[in-house]
């Protein structure tokens, strides 16, 4: 009889929460509604209390909302915000410079600026010497024939011989004679003559039949146009 009274109680609480459909449900509202349970000894019993019938009229008003407990007054510390990365950024984008456009490239060639070839020192030009003319000697053409016999009797007397102006090439022994001549004139017409009178000794004479020699003279014979044939003549 006691369970039959316990599951009416409980069918009865149960719809009073139905008719309650406004009014959200508490857990712990329905926690502490529940009947608490009391342990029961053995062969003793318990009794449930009934519970008291409440009026109808209550079931349609809604239960008070139930208070929040007060929130604790401790300061709650404050954190830094970090950005968030994905908040939209209100910075405007970074925008290029406009650039500057080249004008069209022109096909006609630019001329290059002609720079200017440095000019090399001008060396002022030394005047051409002009060589020293040779002093003219006795010896050069038109020869100067005195002069000239002159020597050509100082070298005869230099061997140790004696001059003879008697001699001529018709009574006097001769050799073949030195010619004096635009191609034969200056130093060596010089040269050849004097080696022509000293080639006149008895060793060199000595096998032509010339045993000895103690006269000279110096003869000089023209050709014409300045040309002259020169003997030197002995005995």
């Amino acid at each position: 009889m006691r369970k039959a009274s316990l599951y009416i109680a409980v069918m009865i609480f149960a719809l009073l929460l139905a008719g309650c459909s406004e009014k959200p449900v508490d857990e712990s509202d329905v926690e502490t509604s529940a009947p608490p349970s009391s342990t029961v000894s053995a062969g003793e019993e318990t009794e449930t209390p009934e519970p008291s019938e409440e009026p109808a009229e209550n079931s349609d008003t809604p239960s008070e909302p139930v208070s929040e407990p007060p929130a604790s007054e401790e300061p709650v510390p404050q954190t830094e915000k970090l950005p968030d990365n994905n908040k939209p950024d209100n910075t405007p984008p970074a925008t290029n410079p406009p650039q500057r456009t080249n004008p069209p490239a022109d096909n006609t060639p630019t001329p290059e600026p002609s720079t200017p070839t440095p000019s090399k020192p001008t060396t002022p030009e030394k005047p051409v010497e002009e060589p020293e003319p040779i002093p003219k000697t006795a010896y050069d053409y038109p020869f100067d024939i005195e002069t000239i016999k002159a020597d050509c009797i100082a070298i005869g007397k230099e061997m140790g011989l004696n001059l003879d102006t008697s001699l001529t090439p018709d009574n006097a022994a001769n050799w073949n004679p030195i010619t004096a001549s635009k191609t034969s004139q200056g130093a060596a017409l010089k040269r050849n003559l004097e080696n022509y009178i000293r080639y006149h000794t008895v060793e060199n004479l000595a096998p032509y039949g010339i045993d000895s020699i103690t006269d000279f003279n110096i003869h000089f014979e023209p050709r014409g146009d300045g040309v002259y044939s020169i003997y030197f003549l002995l005995a």
